[in-house]
């Protein structure tokens, strides 16, 4: 069963001129580190009214600032962290601003046409804490994953984006990288440098040993799945060359069981044995006519 998760959108049942009027105002600087110790990024101009429409969490860290002066009015510190790339984040902003300026345009598109990129995008989407289409954009990439030939650069982002906060996000992305490498005649083609990437984080060769292992079993049950199907065939193909198994469906069979017998019949008299058989039952098999029928053929 297939099925879609429908996006919503803060800006449903808004006219144009009020979705213009968000992107007014007040601006603001996002601002964040990678490090405790490293430089700090910043995107300055960012709508404020914007970026309090799409994110509750900004909302409420603005709201709790009662001093107008405070310099906390006027930035989103997003504090240290290294799920944020740069241009993702500008990606997300920019698709903020075109729904404010687009008739008719209320959702936040997932970055269309890049599974790393796509990724990105999503982790700047949690970053900054907008929830309307989280859930659409995760269903998204999941579906793009199943299908997507993954490479060592998208196993790479997906882990540096979302390996904390979503960790099963990563587990499956490694089961898809697993039971190709498993699977495919000429196995992963980047399987040799995902295996390096993975070797020096613990929490990775911990999870990818769970999915070796569920895969192998997998494989394992196929085959004996196989192994046993083969011998089933088997025996039915020796059963009907002997005649002791169904040729034409169960009928047919009934069929030539009981002319059979009458036939043994036939012999056993022909030299002086008794000799049984089932004359209603031959009887059905030759149409309905019995024994007379035989005779008179």
């Amino acid at each position: 069963m297939t099925f879609t998760i429908e996006p919503s959108s803060p800006l449903k049942g808004m006219q144009l001129y009020e979705k213009i009027d968000l992107t007014k105002g007040p601006k603001i600087t996002i601002k964040w580190k990678e490090t405790v110790d490293g430089p700090e990024h910043h995107i300055p101009n960012v709508p404020k009214n914007m970026i309090i429409k799409f994110s509750p969490h900004a909302s409420r860290m603005w709201a709790a600032v009662f001093d107008r002066k405070d310099p906390k009015n006027h930035e989103l510190n997003l504090g240290v962290r290294t799920d944020i790339d740069v241009n993702a984040l500008k990606y997300l902003l920019n698709q903020m601003l075109r729904a404010c300026q687009t008739q008719g345009l209320y959702y936040l598109q997932l970055y269309p046409t890049h599974l790393g990129r796509a990724v990105a995008s999503y982790a700047a989407l949690k970053a900054l804490g907008v929830l309307c289409v989280r859930s659409t954009w995760r269903h998204e990439l999941v579906g793009w994953m199943h299908v997507a030939g993954l490479t060592h650069g998208e196993f790479v982002a997906v882990h540096r984006f979302v390996g904390a906060g979503e960790p099963g996000l990563v587990r499956h992305v490694l089961h898809q990288i697993v039971w190709t490498d498993a699977t495919d005649s000429l196995g992963h083609p980047d399987m040799v440098q995902i295996d390096a990437y993975v070797a020096d984080k613990p929490e990775l060769v911990a999870v990818r040993t769970e999915v070796e292992r569920e895969v192998s079993g997998v494989l394992a049950s196929r085959q004996a799945k196989k192994k046993e199907r083969r011998q089933l065939k088997g025996k039915r193909d020796i059963n009907r060359a002997y005649g002791y198994g169904p040729q034409q469906g169960d009928g047919a069979y009934l069929a030539d069981r009981n002319v059979s017998a009458w036939a043994a019949h036939v012999a056993h008299a022909a030299e002086g044995q008794p000799g049984e058989w089932d004359a209603g039952s031959t009887g059905e098999a030759l149409g309905g006519h019995g024994l007379a029928a035989f005779l008179l053929d």
